[in-house]
This record gives structure tokens, sequence and C-alpha cells, in this order.
């Protein structure tokens, strides 16, 4: 059993990768037929190469999709060798293949192929139904390249018809779909097929500029095909003269008798080539120009017997109607002049007989109708597509309504959310906010606390202290001056704890200051009260014009107390030398400002020194007073502006503004 089950599983991994492999060499097929579709310009020789190649791959897999490669390249090798019964053949055995295999981009090209072939014999109404089969199925599936081959080859075959006005039609479209995927080599045919159209309805300057146009991107390509081709087609514009045409008509017979002698166009130029010869046969003045190119009647009646016959010839073994009648035309007329009237009359006939074949109302009826009734169906294919269109797009109408409102309602829903969240955070950032105000303002006050109150309560308790434990050491005269002292001292205390509260009070919300109109006066004599204990410091007072100041009586007065008390301190700690420490108090007005200042004679400090004044994250080091930060909190809050001018080893000045209300 384990044996069985070993060899099952290995016969399934054989099969495995012999697919595999299949898919592999399939794939190579594919690109082999791909380069032989875009180089089957360029050279037969290297058809034939790929072909065998392709051959070479079959014979290592059976395969029914490498096998319609196989065909559809020797159709391409035989079409191009004008072998168009081969081709037809070959072609046939392959879309039937890919028919089976439903691959509708080779069937297209095959299609446009069939028509290719039918138009080489001038079976016009065969080759039109091909090109518009192909059309429609490379327009649906935007085979862009196939496209191109079939607006190009139904130009030509309008042109043939004499239809101008449509063979410019599909000309034209052929020249656009070249631009717009950037093929050049289409884009050079696309010029060329326009320029041959102009040539044929006479408009010789427009041609002219077209086949410049073509012959200037093949020779850049170095495109042999392409350069053979154009001088073909555009030696026959008149306005060139005999010597011009001929020249590019022998320069292009070279190149064709290299890389593919039974081309079409190969047929076209020998053609034209004999008539050549024809032409200055029937010169009238010939005398002159038979002596120029040094040759007789007879020799140039000769010449186009030979190229007219060799054209034929090729002609007639690919089968090619149109080539024929110009051929049997050409001969009637030659052998006319040669009075060889059996021949004129047999080639006479010929001629007749397949003009009207070829260019009989019946056919182009046809052709007409098959191209109405592609047009018919696309049409009604393209109203199918726009009713589906029309239900699907009000299907996605009710899909987006419902869509929009369904979005609608979460992004209400989003929105507020977010809004909510919005309103919360910014509640916090409040509350953080008055958190961090609240523990400056602890900071300020414990600060202020543990300098301004300190130092008055240890003085009473040094104080209390020796009159208790060494009243002895106390004289009465002594312990009265100590007394007093004490006495001023604790009232200081209160007042610097009125301060405190005052400032306090600041900090509170809703907590605002009373503003009234208040002499200048009344609070330098409140000053003058207030440090009349001091002995070691002149304070003098000067307000000669009794001003009036509209402001908060309590708040000015902590204010003045404490820049007094800052600069009482500042003078004592100052060591200058034979100086009497002197603080002026000054008041005085301009037109819309009131000024008070105070100016110590002290050493003066930099600025940094009053960084607190202005800068309200200063809470701690307060050295001097209830310090700045009382100072400053105050003053803003009564609309007051200071300023300070200190200079070292001199003097410093504190200004406090007053605007007139």
């Amino acid at each position: 059993m384990k044996k069985t089950c070993l060899i099952f599983l290995f016969l399934i991994s054989q099969t495995i990768c012999t697919s595999q492999n299949n898919i592999e060499i399939e794939k190579e097929a594919e690109q082999l037929f791909e380069i032989i579709k875009k180089n089957r310009i360029y050279s037969v020789d290297s058809i034939l190469i790929y072909c065998k190649k392709i051959e070479v791959l079959e014979s290592k897999t059976k395969s029914v999709k490498i096998t319609a490669f196989k065909n559809a390249a020797q159709a391409l090798f035989y079409l191009e060798q004008f072998k168009l019964n081969e081709a037809e053949k070959k072609t046939l055995m392959a879309l039937h293949s890919f028919e089976k295999l439903k691959n509708l981009n080779q069937i297209a090209f095959l299609k446009s192929i069939l028509g290719r072939i039918y138009q080489n014999r001038s079976d016009y109404v065969k080759a039109s139904n091909y090109f518009f089969e192909s059309n429609t199925i490379a327009k649906k599936y935007n085979y862009s390249a196939i496209e191109i081959l079939n607006t190009k080859n139904l130009a030509f075959l309008f042109l043939d018809q004499k239809n101008i006005k449509k063979a410019l039609f599909y000309g034209f479209e052929a020249q656009q779909k070249a631009l717009k995927i950037n093929d050049n080599i289409e884009l050079g045919f696309a010029k060329g097929v326009i320029a041959e159209i102009y040539r044929s309805n006479n408009e010789l300057n427009k041609s002219e500029i077209y086949f410049k146009h073509s012959y200037a991107i093949f020779n850049k390509l170095k495109l042999s095909f392409g350069i053979a081709w154009t001088l073909t087609n555009w030696s026959l514009l008149e306005s060139h003269g005999f010597e011009k045409s001929f020249k590019m008509r022998k320069e292009a017979q070279e190149i064709w008798n290299t890389i593919a002698p039974n081309n079409i166009m190969s047929i076209a130029n020998q053609y034209n080539i004999g008539y050549d010869f024809f032409d200055l046969y029937l010169l009238e003045k010939n005398s002159k120009q038979l002596k120029e190119y040094n040759v007789s009647k007879k020799q140039l009646l000769d010449s186009t017997f030979f190229y007219i016959n060799k054209s034929l010839s090729i002609a007639e073994l690919q089968n090619n109607t149109i080539w024929k009648m110009y051929c049997y035309g050409t001969l009637t007329e030659a052998y006319f002049f040669k009075n060889d009237l059996k021949n004129y009359s047999k080639f006479n006939d010929k001629y007749h007989f397949l003009k009207d074949s070829l260019f009989s109302q019946e056919n182009k009826n046809k052709i007409a109708e098959k191209e109405a009734s592609l047009v018919v169906e696309l049409r009604d294919k393209q109203l199918k597509i726009n009713k589906l269109a029309l239900e699907s797009k009000e299907k996605q109408k009710w899909f987006y309504i419902l869509g929009i409102g369904f979005l609608t309602i979460l992004g209400g829903l989003l929105f507020y959310q977010s809004y909510n969240r919005k309103q919360i955070n910014l509640k916090l950032e409040t509350l953080n906010h008055n958190l961090d105000q609240a523990n400056k303002i602890k900071t300020r006050f414990f600060s202020i606390l543990n300098h301004d109150l300190r130092a008055p309560v240890a003085n009473l308790i040094g104080f209390l202290h020796l009159q208790k434990e060494n009243p002895e050491l106390l004289d009465k005269q002594s312990k009265l001056r100590l007394q007093d002292k004490t006495i001023s001292g604790a009232e200081n205390l209160l007042n610097s704890m009125e301060d405190i509260l005052l400032w306090s009070k600041g900090q509170m919300e809703n907590f605002k200051p009373q503003p009234k109109n208040i002499s200048v006066e009344t609070l330098f004599e409140d000053a003058k009260r207030h440090f009349e204990s001091e002995e070691k410091v002149k304070i003098s007072f000067e307000n000669p014009n009794n001003i009036q100041i509209n402001t908060d009586e309590n708040y000015l007065k902590t204010i003045i107390r404490n820049l007094t008390q800052n600069a009482i301190k500042a003078l004592n700690a100052s060591t200058k030398m034979n100086f009497i420490p002197t603080i002026i108090w000054k008041a005085w007005q301009n037109e819309n400002q009131t000024f008070l200042s105070i100016t110590d004679n002290g050493k003066g400090a930099n600025s940094e020194q009053f960084k607190a004044l202005y800068d309200e994250n200063e809470v701690v080091g307060i050295k001097s007073g209830l310090g700045l930060h009382l100072i400053r909190d105050l003053a803003k809050a009564i609309n007051c502006e200071i300023k300070v001018d200190s200079k070292l080893g001199e003097s410093t000045t504190f200004t406090l503004k007053f605007n007139k209300i």
C-alpha cells in the first residue's frame, strides 16, 4: 500500500512538472511570434529563423497553442513572400485553433491578416469584411496595434476604390492612433498612406509634405522596407519630373530585390519603371531624349515589355487582380504601338473584364453595406452598454446616498465626540493652570513669610528674653530705647502683615482694587510715620504741586512702603565710605501722566537683581522687603508701570507712572 502511494505521488509530481514545463514553452512560443509580428517588415529571412525556433518548441511538446503560433508565423512568412494561397491556408488553420483557445488578441490579428491577403488579391469585399471584423474586436478590447493595422489597410482599400473621403478618414485615424501609442514605424506608414491619398487626389503639395515626413521617419529608423515603400509611392508625384522619379524607382527596386522581390510594392515599382520606358517611347520630341539616354525606340519598347511582364508574372502568381489589370492595360497600349493586333485585342479584353469586376457598383455597395452593418452593430452594442451603465449608475446613486448618509451620521458622532473631548481638555488645562498658579502663589507666600515676618518676630523675642534673663544689663535709658524700638518693630510687623494680607487678597479671584482720588501728600505722610524710627537713613519727600492720583490707596501705600524698605536695606548693606544714606521721594506731572519716584544713593545693582519685577515666573530668592513680587503684582493690579534705573556704585531709582483717567 505504501509503495502504491509513493508511485501515485510521483506520477502527480511528474504531471505537475510537465504541465509547468508546457506553460513555459507556450510562453516562449508566444514571445517568438510577437517578435515576428514586430519585425516582419525588416527581413523575410528573420521570419523564417523564428519560424524554425517555434517548430523546435513544438517538437518538445504536443500543444495546440504552440501549433497555432507555428501556423500563424508561417502564414506571415508566406504573406511577406506573397505566396497568398499558402498564407491563407496557414492563417485559417491558426485562426481555427485560436478560436478554440478563445485568444481574442490573436483572432483579431489573424482576421486582419486575412483581410490583407484578400486585399492583395483585389477582393475588396472579403478584405473589408475581415478588416471590419478585426477592428470590432480590437476596439472592444483596446488592441491599439491591431487597430492601426486595420485603419491603415482600410485607407488603402478605399483608395483603390477611388473613395478619397473614406480613405483620408482612415488614414488620419491610423496616424492619430500611432501617435497615441508612440509607434514610429506605424506613424511612418500612416503618413505615407495619407501622402498617397493626396497624390491620387492630385493635391501634390500636401502629398509632398507627407511623403517627406514618412521618408524622414524611416530614414531615421534605418528601416529599408519603409524607405523602399515610401520611395515607390513618392516617385509617382508628377511634380518631380521624369529624372527624379526614375531615380527614386531605381533606388527602391534595388532595396526590393534585396529584401522582398515578390512584395506587392516590388510589383508596383517594376510596373512603374516599365511605364517610365513607355513614356519615353511616347514622347513627341523623343529624338532628343533618346540621344541623351543613348537608346533606340525599339529598346525602350523592349524595356517596357520586360518590366511590365515581370510585374505581371508576379501578380499572376499571387493572383493580384488589380496589378494584373494595370499590367493588361499597359500591355494593350504597348502592343498597339508594336502593331501586334492579336495581343492588343487579347489584353484589351482582359483589362476591361478585370476593371469592370474590380470597380463595379455592386462591389462598392457590398463594402458600404458591410461597413454600415458594423456601424449599426456597434451602435446597438453601445446602446446596450449605455443602458446597463445607466442602470448601474442608478444603483450606484442610491449606494452613494446611503453611504453619504451613513458617513454624515458617523462624522456627526465623531465631531460630537471630538468636541466633548476638546471641552474636557480645555477644562483640564484650565484646572492645571490654576493649580500651577496656586502652587506659585503658595511658594511666594511662604517665601515672604519666611523672610519678612521672621526677622521682626525674632527681634521681639530676643528683646523679651534679654529682659527676662538679664535685666541687670539694661539701664533705664537703654530699656526705654529698646522698648520704643520693639514697639516700632511690632507696629511695622503689623503693617507688613496687613500688606501681606492685601497681596493675598489680590491673588484671589474676583478681588479688585477700589480706585479713588487720593492726595500724594497723604501717601507720603503715611510713609513718614511708618519709617520715623529709622535713624540711620535720611528720608525726604518732594510734592510741591500737591498732586492728586486716582488709584487704590492701600495698594499704592503698600508699594511705597516696600520700595522704601528695600531702599533702606540696600543703603544699610552699602560699603561706601563717608556718605550720608539718603532716600528721596518725588511727585510730578505732565499733561497726561503722574509720576512718583524713589531714589537712594546706595551701591546700585545689575539688571539681573531686578528680574522679579518683570518676570512672573520668579517666585523664590526674595532678599529685601516683601520682595519685588509683591510690588510687581500690586502695581499690575492698579495699572501702574514701574521702571528701574540703577547705576553701580552710584544710585538706584524706581519710577511709578500713572496714566490720567
